[in-house]
């Protein structure tokens, strides 16, 4: 599988401030220890499988043999008569995919060659930087949404809000009423004085009060109409009708 990230291992380490004037003994691994386990823990594993670093011969693990792994990266040792750099170029010549290749250095060498293959060279800085940023956008918490108030759901309020409505509290189911998202009026109708209608009310209004008034009852005195209208039905006068009641 190539490798599609190539890093300049002395090269991060200054960048990321891990370098020392002198290495007492053992310092140089630790360090190198250190650069790997940070940018290790910003990748995920598929990244990390696709990650090499280069470091120079110089101070190499004891059980080094030229190439070890740390978190699934690939970490390569230049031998004692090259340079990482040399290796790197060697590495840039003989990927199959360079377009895709990434090399991370400060060093122009580096970019030229780079450059040369159509990769991408990115300073060691810029790579930190990234990597940072990363962290800072892991462990940053996300802002809470913000709560507004919300509005009065009293049933003082509820009442208020279908007497402006002109709507008939029976009618509503109370507990599934939604009040509007604004504050209600502040001036309240007196309690002894009733909610005037509007005259040019819906059309379900009024067809509704016109078929309240249809259904009225026939009053009493009208009784004495129908009689003489289902008399008169079968041919009989009111009061043989009568009779026979």
């Amino acid at each position: 599988m190539p490798r599609d990230l190539v890093i300049d291992g002395y090269n991060l380490l200054h960048a990321a401030g891990f370098a020392r004037r002198r290495y007492g003994p053992g310092d140089l691994e630790r360090a190198r220890h250190k650069v790997l386990s940070l940018i290790a823990e910003q990748m995920s594993d598929e990244q990390r499988r696709r990650t090499t670093f280069v470091f120079d011969a110089k101070d190499p693990p004891p059980d080094a043999s030229g190439h070890g792994a740390h978190a699934e990266m690939l970490v390569l040792y230049a031998h004692e008569d090259e340079e990482a750099d040399d290796l790197i170029e060697r590495l840039i010549d003989a990927h199959s995919a360079p377009r895709q290749l990434i090399v991370v250095s400060s060093d122009h060498r580096l970019h030229k060659s780079a450059r040369r293959r159509k990769s991408v060279a990115l300073d060691s800085d810029a790579f930190l930087d990234e990597c940072a940023r990363r962290v800072y956008a892991r462990r940053t918490p996300r802002a809470e949404p913000e709560i507004k108030p919300g509005c009065d759901t009293s049933p003082a309020a509820i009442e208020e809000w279908l007497a402006v409505f002109d709507i008939d509290p029976h009618d509503v189911d109370v507990d599934e009423f939604t009040l509007p998202a604004v504050a209600p009026p502040t001036r309240r109708p007196a309690a002894s004085q009733p909610v005037q209608k509007r005259k040019n009310g819906p059309k379900s209004s009024r067809r509704r009060a016109a078929g309240k008034r249809k259904s009225t009852p026939p009053q009493v005195e009208d009784v004495a109409f129908w009689e003489a209208r289902i008399a008169d039905l079968f041919r009989r006068s009111p009061e043989e009708f009568g009779d026979e009641r």
